[in-house]
């Protein structure tokens, strides 16, 4: 049989046999001061051993600009923003996950990214170019200078020529469009010669085996990748303090400090339970249990420094639910017990336990 230990935290821990490492399960929980519980809910016993991002390169959030740019592209280079879902928008790609990683390592994956798009190019024997409108083409007439004329292809996807008139060029190959043009001109001399020459293209689409493709912009993959703007380090810090909100990162920042900073902790916050949330290695979030009750009254040791984009919780106790309960439902339907005592019993199913409980409040 597990054991089962009591909080307000709304979390429960079985330890199972010796040797076994416990893992979270729904319930209740309570951690030494000096544990903490890891993405896949394994409990580490000392803060040393937490898995923890590395520190040496700086890593992507929410609200940071990234400039890539392309050396021999630079028509291309753009400024993006890390979305408000952890991703940018690269050029040419779908969106890639950013928030965690490193500028280097975004660069690695574009660099391998674009490398694939160019060497996915159809060889030129299976390309096809299809004619567009504003394309400018040159109907060359070698033995006959005259006949020869550069056009436009019109809106409506015609070109005008002498003796032929008006003729259909977009959506077919210049191939097909040459061979269609000298059985028009076969009605007016013998064995016309010519050919259809491109001057101007306006379209990189191509067809392969009746598919259309695009024409990758070549040498995409010497990308660089830099942050253009970085957001200003920052943690948060909610729950049953005085000031919930933002605070900056400044290097000397702890669990207490950021407490303090944000007005203390409110009569109904559990001191005893409280959490950092924060990422660790490969962008996992770790969970950090520390009891600063001691720490308030300058004798403990379980403050913890912070750092950057830590979520600090203070939790309510629970007996701050509970006088939340008799101050919606009790005091204002019945005033004159405000003054007075309020005994009740508190039963609650823990596991295959039931913990049976009288407290009296006493306003």
């Amino acid at each position: 049989m597990g054991v089962f230990r009591r909080t307000a935290t709304g979390l429960m821990v079985v330890a199972g046999a010796a040797g076994c490492t416990p893992h979270l399960q729904p319930g209740v929980f309570t951690l030494p001061p000096t544990q903490a519980v890891t993405a896949d809910g394994t409990i580490v016993t000392a803060l040393d051993e937490l898995p923890r991002a590395p520190v040496d390169n700086y890593r992507l959030v929410t609200g940071d600009v990234l400039e890539i740019s392309f050396p021999y592209n630079r028509e291309h280079s753009v400024a993006t923003l890390v979305r408000l879902d952890g991703k940018i928008t690269p050029p040419l790609l779908p969106a890639i996950a950013a928030v965690g990683r490193t500028p280097e390592d975004i660069r690695d994956e574009l660099r391998q990214r674009y490398a694939e798009m160019a060497e996915r190019l159809p060889p030129p024997v299976r390309r096809r170019y299809l004619l567009r409108t504003n394309d400018v083409i040159e109907v060359k007439f070698p033995y006959n200078e005259d006949f020869t004329d550069v056009v436009t292809v019109r809106p409506d996807g015609r070109i005008s020529l002498a003796l032929v008139g008006a003729v259909i060029a977009e959506g077919k190959t210049p191939e097909a469009l040459e061979t269609e043009l000298r059985r028009a001109y076969a009605n007016f001399m013998a064995a016309p010669e010519l050919v259809v020459i491109v001057r101007a293209f306006t379209s990189t689409e191509f067809v392969v085996d009746g598919r259309r493709m695009r024409e990758p912009v070549r040498d995409l993959d010497d990308v660089v990748v830099s942050v253009q703007t970085a957001t200003p380090p920052q943690i948060f810090v909610a729950g049953e303090v005085e000031q919930p909100g933002v605070q900056p990162f400044d290097g000397s920042s702890t669990l207490l400090r950021s407490i303090l900073a944000a007005g203390g902790h409110r009569p109904t916050g559990e001191m005893a339970n409280v959490i950092v949330l924060r990422r660790g290695a490969g962008n996992e979030p770790v969970a950090i249990v520390r009891d600063l009750t001691a720490d308030l009254q300058g004798r403990g040791t379980s403050d913890i420094a912070l750092e950057p984009f830590d979520v600090v919780l203070v939790p309510k106790t629970g007996i701050a639910s509970v006088i939340e309960f008799l101050n919606l439902y009790i005091y204002e339907v019945f005033p004159m017990l405000r003054n007075s005592s309020v005994g009740f019993m508190f039963t609650r199913q823990i596991g295959t336990e039931t913990i049976n409980q009288r407290t009296t409040i006493v306003p």
